[in-house]
């Protein structure tokens, strides 16, 4: 069955005009609904910056005002640095010499003889050097490895030769070369004071 309209041709085009207009009705009422609602998400968005910028002014002006009061501090530290590399650069790193000797003869093995000790710094840089003669292998091992446990001396070698010592025996001189390493910056005062 097919359905036949016997309205007038007028009405017709008046009712298809008609229904036309209701859709671009529609479509226009549905486009400003979505302006307005893309228009209070854009406004609720800036009021809730604003917000959010208020909070961090707020914030920015409390650790100014703090950052105010810790520049006195700034500067007395500014100072003591310093005063502490005008101390470093006076003071130097010299190595503590009397440590050095002592640990040197006390860390030497019985039986070991020292011919010459020879120590050398300049400006940061420094050798010691050893010389001197023991009775077998075993006298400079055990002196080599008492060296190693300087803390002031690093990079230990170690040269050896055998022969006949002073006493007509047979013996292994040695000559033992080492780094000497940097004194303290600066020394503490002898009653623990700064």
């Amino acid at each position: 069955m097919k359905h036949v309209s016997l309205l007038p041709p007028e009405i017709k085009a008046e009712r298809l005009a008609q229904n036309k207009r209701s859709r671009l009705y529609l479509l226009l009422v549905i486009a400003i609904i979505l302006l307005l609602f893309i228009n209070l998400y854009l406004l609720l968005n800036v009021f809730f910056s604003k917000q959010e910028l208020i909070a961090y002014q707020d914030e920015r002006n409390i650790v100014d005002n703090r950052s105010e009061a810790l520049v006195e501090y700034e500067k007395l530290y500014q100072r003591l640095t310093g005063t502490e590399k005008l101390v470093n650069d006076a003071m130097g790193t010299v190595p503590l010499w009397g440590e050095v000797f002592r640990d040197i003869s006390q860390n030497l093995p019985v039986g070991a003889q020292l011919s010459e000790i020879r120590m050398n710094y300049d400006d940061q840089i420094g050798t010691v050097v050893l010389r001197g003669w023991t009775g077998d292998h075993n006298a400079l091992a055990n002196l080599l490895k008492q060296l190693e446990s300087i803390e002031q001396i690093d990079q230990i070698s170690c040269r050896v030769s055998t022969g006949i010592g002073a006493e007509g025996q047979e013996a292994v001189q040695f000559m033992v070369e080492s780094v000497l390493l940097p004194g303290p910056v600066f020394l503490e005062d002898a009653e623990g004071g700064e």
